[in-house]
């Protein structure tokens, strides 16, 4: 989303900044492309923070979201989703709220709204940046993390009725809306219960979404990956109730886990508190990755772009399989066509971040020179699984594709990812 938002900051909305507020600036790092006269790079939040400070302000605050939602506070602890805000700053803390991203994404909206306006001092201003109905992924780069929220411009003046409201900046075809609201001195209330939901293209109340749809009941392993910290969670790639949906079955059998891709062990974490009787298997290159050992967790550090260390790998028998490593197609590649087999029947190959596969123009180095992606792949294999008939390209890839394709009794593709479950 970051090719618009250098020209909203070009509207100026931020313009009135007067000396001696206090001020809350909340996401924004995540976007780095917004380029200053010098031709040096800096996130939204960095031009933001700075202008605050060049004109006086006596407090300018950070909110660091990763993924749009997730956050950490000023001293670098982990905190969750936004709505957790009112635990870390104090009524009427601010003469100003400055909210770059995050809303699409929040579990509540009303609830963070709420909070909000109650960390805002009387006749402060809160700005607000968000995406609307009208934007569509289809029609621009596609993000890792879908929303979960869209706002009209009425939408927000019925959250907010009772205090002054103005839009501010537009994108072109008010696929992003920029509004800015003054708090007056009365009670919070609103007359809008229902916010339109991405995932369902329709108004729902927010606390009825979790209830919607078919993997609404698996919530346990999402629960921990969030409290871990792991990207995988429902506030940024949201695989796990999907994968909750495949792997419930292994939760108190005793086997052997294997992930590719350790980055900070909190994906290591959620396996070992939702299988209780599982060894977690997980590599990485970074010798720091060791220190995440535990009596379950047993970490290993090699390079996965040999084939050799993949090959000593199938020693462990994984029954499970999750590839979250580097995300190179042909590291993804080599990976599935060395480890499959060491699968059991009835075995799982979870395989992630394809969205380097589907969206080459926002992720260009990581074809890594390969000939072909790993999502083709998948593709190929589908085939043969849904035909029972060989790979019909002929490739050097044919073969090892074939052999997947007719061991593997079901392929199951979610946003981002690859499931599959062997015969």
């Amino acid at each position: 989303m970051h090719f618009f938002r250098k020209e909203l900051l070009n509207i100026n909305f931020w313009g009135n900044i007067t000396a001696g507020e206090d001020i809350l600036v909340i996401g924004g790092s995540e976007f780095s492309v917004n380029y200053t006269d010098t031709g040096e790079s800096k996130t939204d939040e960095d031009l933001i923070w700075e202008y605050c400070l060049q004109h006086g302000a006596q407090r300018c605050e950070r909110v660091v979201l990763d993924y749009e939602v997730m956050y950490h506070d000023q001293q670098g602890e982990y905190r969750g989703d936004l709505l957790h805000l009112d635990k870390v700053y104090t009524p009427e803390s601010f003469s100003r709220i400055i909210v770059l991203s995050g809303l699409e994404k929040t579990g509540n909206p009303l609830v963070l709204f709420h909070i909000l306006r109650i960390l805002l001092k009387k006749d402060g201003y809160m700005d607000l940046l968000f995406r609307t109905p009208k934007y569509r992924y289809a029609q621009y780069p596609i993000s890792i993390c879908e929303d979960k929220w869209r706002f009209t411009a009425g939408d927000i003046q019925k959250i907010f009725c009772q205090d002054e409201i103005e839009i501010i900046g537009q994108y072109k075809d008010e696929i992003m809306t920029v509004v800015r609201i003054k708090k007056m001195d009365c009670d919070y209330s609103f007359i809008q219960d229902k916010l339109y939901s991405y995932k369902l293209q329709n108004y729902v109340k927010p606390e009825e979404l979790p209830l919607l749809g078919y993997f609404a009941e698996y919530t346990e392993l999402d629960n921990i990956g969030t409290k871990e910290d792991t990207d995988k969670n429902q506030y940024q790639h949201n695989y796990l109730d999907k994968y909750e949906f495949f792997l419930r079955k292994w939760k108190n059998r005793r086997f052997d886990l294997l992930e590719l891709g350790i980055f900070t062990g909190g994906s290591a974490r959620m396996w070992e508190k939702y299988f209780e009787n599982a060894i977690i298997h997980c590599v990485d290159i970074q010798p720091a990755c060791s220190g995440y050992a535990t009596q379950r967790i047993k970490p290993y550090i090699m390079d996965l772009g040999i084939e050799a260390n993949l090959q000593a790998l199938k020693a462990i028998q994984p029954a499970v399989i999750v590839d979250d490593a580097s995300h190179f197609w042909d590291h993804q590649i080599m990976a599935l066509f060395n480890l499959y087999d060491s699968l059991p029947h009835g075995g799982v190959y979870i395989l992630e971040d394809l969205e380097t596969s589907v969206n080459q123009d926002l992720y260009p180095d990581y074809s890594n020179g390969f000939s072909i992606d790993a999502y083709t792949v998948c593709e190929r294999i589908t085939k043969v699984v849904v035909s029972r008939t060989p790979d019909d390209i002929s490739d050097k890839f044919s073969e090892q594709i074939t052999e997947i394709g007719m061991a593997t009794e079901m392929v199951s593709t979610i946003k981002g990812s690859c499931i599959f479950i062997k015969r």
